[in-house]
């Protein structure tokens, strides 16, 4: 970004392939100039600074921005603390529920997944919270004998999981159309996770990238409004992007996802701190934001694990630091942050509120307002 229109301006900032600008020329000019060599457009940078940057460099894209707060915190239908009243939530702007069919049984029966849900999704939603369900095995496929053990899928089982999982999803869909109840999808969870993992059901990315261009599809074939993401990428940023990459290149054009969603556990901004164990959160942002550079990024899960006895002061520091530097830096490109989780015992996250369901001082004030 330059002072002038030219490279004799003095370079003012930098910005990156992700990054949103404003434009501070008439719409006519600015498509007259996109993508022309010699052209320059002025511009607005994210952090409000005016200048100019090389048209030829620059793009048009339909970028979907959600004006609502992007922290969020993940809930859980199953447990006893895990539907706390909209008015304990704050100024939160997210929840997110998995969305459980199987009953650890093999069921299919949607309508009465759908029971158990669609009022939780009502309670939120009225309330004014986005609501984003996430799908997974426990959706379609666990307590079925055909695919078990999960670590023996191959290419076939797979071929037919996902075959049957979109027709599921396809009828779920329909249960909620035209509701404004839910406003994203999550297509399966923690994917990229190796082979064996506890908490999901991975998958090669080929596999991958078949779910995703059958499942988008048969649930946008309902709704065309609806945001259907991928799910939580959880191998940090090069692995995770790369699968993330290879999934995607996969999808044909019209049946490609929202955007790219991942858990950046362990991730933060200030190296001192604890909970900085695999590095910057900018890294993620920067590799994530190259497999669809005009997609918005989901953080759908983050937070700290196995370290329910911690500080709840430190806590908070973690956090707001990370969401004041994440709403600052990349307001424009990250639709979400949902903590993980809201009540301490809601599996291994650090919880908002304690294993009473009371406030865990001052984590839970400085969060519910960050």
């Amino acid at each position: 970004v330059r002072t002038l229109p030219s490279t004799d301006g003095d370079v003012i900032g930098q910005i990156n392939p992700w990054d949103m600008l404003l434009p501070k020329e008439s719409h006519a000019r600015v498509l007259a100039k996109i993508a022309q060599e010699g052209e320059w457009l002025r511009i607005r940078t994210p952090e409000g600074n005016n200048g100019y940057a090389a048209a030829w460099f620059l793009d048009t894209t339909r970028f979907v921005k959600i004006e609502v707060n992007p922290v969020g915190v993940n809930l859980d239908e199953l447990h006893h603390l895990g539907k706390p009243s909209p008015e304990q939530l704050g100024g939160l702007g997210w929840v997110r529920f998995g969305y459980n069919v199987s009953n650890r049984t093999g069921s299919e029966d949607i309508q009465q997944a759908y029971e158990r849900y669609a009022p939780l999704a009502e309670k939120y939603a009225r309330a004014g919270y986005k609501v984003c369900f996430t799908t997974s095995h426990q959706t379609y496929g666990e307590g079925k004998n055909e695919f078990w053990p999960w670590p023996n899928m191959n290419d076939d089982k797979w071929r037919t999981l996902i075959q049957r999982f979109a027709d599921m999803m396809n009828r779920i869909a329909k249960q909620y159309e035209g509701k404004d109840l839910v406003h994203c999808w999550q297509v399966w969870n923690e994917q990229d996770a190796p082979i064996g993992a506890v908490a999901s059901v991975p998958m090669n990315a080929q596999n991958y990238g078949k779910m995703l261009a059958a499942v988008v599809p048969a649930i946008r074939s309902v709704d065309s409004d609806m945001l259907v993401v991928t799910g939580g990428h959880t191998s940090g940023p090069g692995k995770g992007s790369q699968y993330a990459s290879t999934a995607i290149n996969m999808i044909p054009a019209g049946a490609q996802p929202d955007g790219i969603a991942f858990h950046p556990y362990g991730r933060g901004t200030n190296p001192s701190s604890p909970y900085y164990v695999f590095g910057h959160i900018d890294d993620s942002i920067r590799e994530y934001s190259k497999v669809m550079p005009d997609k918005p990024l989901w953080i759908t899960e983050w937070g700290v694990l196995d370290r329910g006895q911690d500080d709840p002061t430190a806590i908070a520091n973690y956090a707001t630091n990370f969401v004041s530097h994440v709403k600052t830096r990349y307001k424009d490109k990250v639709a979400c942050m949902i903590w993980y989780a809201w009540a301490q015992g809601m599996h291994n996250g650090y919880g908002i509120v304690d294993s009473n369901g009371n406030p865990r001082s001052p984590l839970t004030e400085r969060f519910l307002n960050a």
